[in-house]
């Protein structure tokens, strides 16, 4: 099981406020910024040029903002977290907004509701330090997304408190089956620690 009080406290590293009119406005025309890391924006070639209809599952990120600017472009957003309030405020804007977002209650290390190949990417921000073995979900990753599909992933690069190394985390991807083909660093200076965080674009 996963330790919620540490994935309430990770969450605040990310976005995790409201959209802008002026945001959700260029989303609708595919225009977006989103963090998978505190304060760098994920490359915007790391994205497919047209999100319409494209299935996204938005891995342990209840309530933030990305879900909102994905959907806002046109992809069919599944949201998968253990906190049932932030699923409840994800359903209520996408009913206020005609969005395609639909929440699902659940456990990152069981991902068995989901049907092979059938997410176009996968988008995983800050949600592996209290898992005790990342490989598992690498592999259900993998196993559920389509050929082609991408695996947008991030983690603390912490080894004070953290479970994973990064053969773990670099490693798995690649011994579950995935491509690496996009890598970068950030820190957090905001929240003052110390932690070194990074993010991975993997192919399958």
């Amino acid at each position: 099981m996963i330790n919620n009080d540490i994935i309430k406290q990770n969450n605040l590293a990310c976005e995790n406020i409201l959209l802008t009119k002026e945001e959700f406005t260029n989303a609708r025309s595919g225009v977006f910024n989103i963090k998978l890391t505190p304060t760098k924006y994920v490359p915007n070639d790391w994205f497919e040029k047209n999100l319409k209809n494209h299935k996204i599952l938005c891995l342990y990120s209840g309530g933030q903002k990305h879900i909102h600017l994905l959907a806002a472009s046109g992809a069919i957003v599944t949201v998968y977290d253990t906190n049932h309030n932030q699923l409840k405020e994800d359903e209520k804007f996408a009913k206020e907004n005609n969005l395609m977002i639909s929440t699902v209650e659940g456990d990152m290390t069981n991902l068995e509701i989901f049907k092979d190949n059938f997410f176009d990417m996968i988008f995983c921000p800050l949600s592996d330090a209290y898992i005790p073995d990342i490989l598992p979900i690498f592999k259900e990753c993998h196993r559920i997304l389509k050929s082609g599909g991408k695996f947008l992933f991030s983690s603390i690069n912490s080894f004070t408190k953290h479970n994973q190394t990064l053969e773990d985390l670099i490693g798995g991807q690649t011994l579950a089956g995935f491509h690496i083909n996009g890598f970068y660093e950030d820190s957090n200076n905001t929240c003052h620690d110390n932690f070194k965080y990074f993010a991975t674009k993997a192919i399958k």
